[in-house]
């Protein structure tokens, strides 16, 4: 049993991009940090020195983690493992299906059966909205996912209530709209970079699709605030800024800061299949407990650019 003078977190999908960042949020707000993951943060030895403990774990059997759970009697559990794209949720829905809510069932069954008094934040996403009837979205809005990896998303959050009502867990979801920074090797900020330094200023869609970013090192004190302050009833929170930004807007954004000509192409009509028109979300739950993002978009996409054109 460990000393409790200092505040355990656990942080599951510890090798991921939300993950790392949660993680480093976390200890230098002075938290004793547990990783989970089935892989080890990248750089070796290196990679490892955010955490007091590593559990490799891939979360398929609840018997490691409940050991761990009676063993570090964490405070506080960010749930960041899973898969991240919609794209490949299309191409197998199935496998995203179980990748998805498999890990979440381990995390909420180790719950269970210790009783740990631990406050669990699942990480959600915005996905679950769908096409949002108006703006900004609020979490009482419907969900009409359109998309696999939505319906996923709002079956783990189904699972996270189930537990909270039935079991007695404590658990807050957190609903997380476009993230993006340094280490994020995958959507629209990445990929525009990487295509306009090669020379190609396409974008895919119309360019009129609307996202809510908020930069990565605000998306884990965002987490890590609702793990400290949260409920713990089952309640979704939004993670974003409440800012709306068009796909367009942002290549000008990322072209500006690469010192480019500042245009960006379109390469379809219409909306991409499984990705919304427009996202804004209102903040209001998170700003009520006490959170504000820190860094504004130009200065977190001058950071994110910067890291890739090194990469």
């Amino acid at each position: 049993m460990t000393s409790r003078d200092t505040r355990t977190a656990v942080v599951t999908g510890a090798a991921g991009f939300v993950g790392t960042h949660c993680a480093r949020s976390l200890a230098t707000a002075g938290w004793r940090v547990v990783g989970v993951d089935r892989i080890l943060p990248s750089g070796g030895a290196g990679g490892l020195s955010l955490y007091s403990s590593f559990l490799q774990d891939d979360l398929q059997d609840r018997a490691p983690l409940a050991a761990m759970l009676a063993q570090e009697e964490p405070v506080a559990l960010i749930h960041a493992a899973g898969p991240a794209s919609v794209e490949a949720s299309f191409k197998s829905p199935a496998v995203d299906y179980h990748a998805q809510t498999g890990p979440l069932v381990t995390v909420l069954e180790a719950l269970r059966i210790t009783g740990a008094q631990t406050h669990a934040v699942l990480c959600s996403s915005a996905a679950v909205y769908g096409n949002p009837v108006s703006l900004p979205v609020e979490e009482c809005a419907s969900q009409n996912p359109i998309s696999p990896y939505g319906f996923h998303k709002a079956a783990k959050e189904a699972l996270v209530r189930e537990y909270c009502d039935l079991f007695g867990v404590k658990a807050s979801i957190s609903r997380i709209f476009s993230v993006f920074g340094p280490g994020q090797r995958q959507l629209a900020v990445f990929d525009i970079t990487r295509r306009m330094l090669a020379g190609d200023f396409s974008i895919f869609g119309t360019g009129q699709e609307t996202r809510d970013y908020l930069y990565i090192d605000d998306a884990a004190d965002a987490l890590r605030t609702i793990a400290e302050k949260g409920a713990g009833n089952g309640e979704a929170i939004n993670v974003a800024s409440g800012e709306e930004m068009s796909i367009r807007d942002l290549a000008m954004s990322i072209a500006a800061i690469l010192n480019l000509p500042q245009k960006a192409v379109a390469v379809q009509e219409g909306e991409a299949k499984g990705k919304p028109g427009r996202w804004r979300a209102d903040t209001g739950r998170l700003a009520g407990l006490g959170f504000t993002p820190q860094v504004g978009i130009d200065e977190g996409l001058r950071r994110t650019v910067e890291w890739i054109r090194g990469q």
